[in-house]
Order: structure tokens, then sequence, then C-alpha cells
């Protein structure tokens, strides 16, 4: 049971890594967007940041949430039939 809670706290880890790498990402394209000429680095920043968020942001978090799901239901779970006792 400690593998599967170090596997998923590494799902959380590198989720929030590659929120905030997206994130600066996402400033770097603002940036280049008050440029009037759009160029090859604008369609790179582009298409890093669309990576990252999707394959290593929402795919991640995804396991992550499902898991503090079932360990909230099962925390509650083992609450109501303490309180039955």
């Amino acid at each position: 049971m400690k593998i599967i809670k170090s596997i998923f706290s590494g799902y959380i880890i590198l989720s929030i890594v590659a929120l905030i790498i997206g994130g600066v990402f996402a400033v770097f394209i603002r940036t280049q967007m008050t440029d009037k000429s759009p160029d090859f680095e604008y369609q790179n920043m582009w298409n890093l940041h669309t990576a990252i968020m999707v394959f290593l942001f929402i795919v991640p978090a995804i396991p992550s949430f499902i898991k503090s799901i079932f360990k909230s239901k099962k925390i509650n779970n083992d609450n109501t039939e303490i309180k039955n006792l």
C-alpha cells in the first residue's frame, strides 16, 4: 500500500510541476502575441504548451483525482462504521 501512495503522490507532484511549466509557456505565448507578426517560435511555444498541459498535467491528474475520491469515500465509510458500533 505504501508503494501505491508514493506513485499517486508522484502523480500529484508531476501534475503541479507540469502546471507551473505550462503556465510559464502560456505567459511566453501571451507576450509573443503582442508582437504583430507571429513567427516560428510562437508555433513551437504553442505546441509545447499544449503537449505539456495535456500529457503531463491532465493525464496524471485524472488518476490522482480519482484516487482521492475513493480515498475520501473509504474514510467516510470507516467513520460511519465506527459510529455505528
